[in-house]
């Protein structure tokens, strides 16, 4: 009987407390403080551990290099996809993936200088590749080398593109630019592609030919480049 009579007093103290306001709220509040918390963190260790959740996951830190494959039967000839993880890279706020093949590099090293063996030799030939699309290009193509190169050197400047992973090295040290020069008013452009070559860099012809000022990015508007960033527009 006291057993019975204690369990009725604490029952009655309970619905006593629980109907006080303060009590209530406190009580509530206390209770639910961390759920939120909790359910965001059960629900990532849930999505990486599960088979679905970890492809996602790792999804978005691969990257892919055009190979040829070893057979012509392979169904992916002349050119497929090799994937490979690049989260060492695409992890740091660096780098921006756009998609499987390109990204930004954000801390890019600039063009300096038009060095006739990089910059310079890679215009030359640009021009005299265009130079029957192009005549009033004529008479720089007919320059000598020191003349030509002094010429650039005073009426140059670059715009870095995009970048993409070295197929021998698996890193991201292939730079893509757009060079500009003027000639008689008129602004002309050439892209270029950038390699680290054991330490040095090496220029070679994207396109080879030469072009008016905006051409790139007339024609191609889908590809996204640092301009698209820096104008803050979004990875589609």
């Amino acid at each position: 009987m006291a057993f019975s009579n204690n369990r009725k007093h604490t029952c009655w103290t309970k619905k006593r407390i629980a109907d006080i306001p303060t009590f209530r709220m406190g009580y509530t509040m206390k209770k639910n403080k961390f759920s939120p918390f909790i359910l965001v963190w059960v629900a990532i260790i849930f999505a990486v551990l599960t088979p679905g959740g970890y492809y996602i996951y790792n999804q978005q830190y691969q990257m892919a290099i055009r190979v040829t494959p070893d057979s012509e039967n392979d169904p992916e000839w002349p050119s497929k996809r090799k994937w490979f993880d690049a989260k060492r890279w695409l992890k740091s706020p660096q780098y921006i993936k756009i998609n499987e093949f390109y990204l930004l590099n954000t801390m890019y090293n600039p063009i300096d200088k038009p060095s006739y063996f990089g910059v310079t030799r890679r215009l030359k030939e640009g021009v005299k590749k265009s130079v029957n699309r192009m005549p009033e290009l004529t008479i720089i193509n007919n320059m000598d080398n020191n003349t030509f190169h002094a010429m650039i050197e005073k009426n140059y400047s670059f715009e870095y593109l995009r970048s993409r992973f070295n197929k021998d090295t698996l890193e991201p040290t292939d730079d893509y630019f757009l060079l500009f020069f003027k000639y008689k008013g008129k602004n002309y452009e050439l892209q270029l592609l950038r390699s680290n070559y054991e330490g040095e860099f090496i220029f070679t012809p994207f396109g080879s030919r030469i072009h008016k000022a905006g051409y790139w990015h007339s024609i191609s508007p889908k590809d996204y480049s640092y301009r698209d960033y820096l104008a803050g527009k979004p990875i589609k």
